[in-house]
């Protein structure tokens, strides 16, 4: 399959279970847009995300303020892992939805600092921390045969838990 046939068949996707078009056309490869880090968390703006995960010694936060979804359709966020403990990662990071893949650009540093990494896009897996993204992306973010929820609807299932009827 050609670079052409993979990019057409991720905006294929991307238009089939997205709320908009994300392209002009299907000519037009699909372009990542530019990104900023957004403000260092703070526990004031944490939404604790229900999960569930046997055998999970960590919690997971996502900072409110930095949730969005691009135009480019990836859905950007800052992720706070905390053991029982109190030990944090935190991390800022993608999840292009019509392809199941995930990116980080930035992990925060023991100064309540970010420092920006340069990773590829790569698949979201289930397994170790990667449980963690996979149940992000498939409760709370883009629920398979629903595409990206809203902004709104994130928030809410972040608060409240998944509605019943899933």
């Amino acid at each position: 399959m050609s670079c052409a046939s993979v990019t057409y068949a991720a905006k294929s996707a991307w238009d089939a279970d997205g709320p908009a078009r994300s392209h002009d056309d299907a000519e037009t490869p699909w372009a990542e847009q530019g990104r900023a880090l957004p403000e260092y968390p703070d526990m004031n703006h944490l939404i604790n995300v229900p999960i569930e995960i046997a055998g999970s010694s960590l919690d997971m936060f996502i900072d409110e303020r930095s949730l969005s979804v691009g135009a480019d359709g990836v859905v950007r966020y800052v992720l706070v892992l905390r053991a029982r403990g109190g030990a944090e990662n935190v991390f800022f990071e993608g999840i292009r939805c019509a392809t199941h893949e995930l990116r980080s650009y930035a992990y925060g540093t023991s100064r309540s600092a970010w420092q920006p990494v340069d990773t590829a896009w790569a698949p979201l897996t289930g397994l170790g921390v990667g449980r963690y993204r996979q149940q992000l992306y498939q409760y709370y973010l883009c629920p398979p045969g629903k595409g990206i929820l809203p902004r709104q609807e994130m928030l809410q299932r972040m608060r409240y838990g998944v509605p019943h009827d899933e």
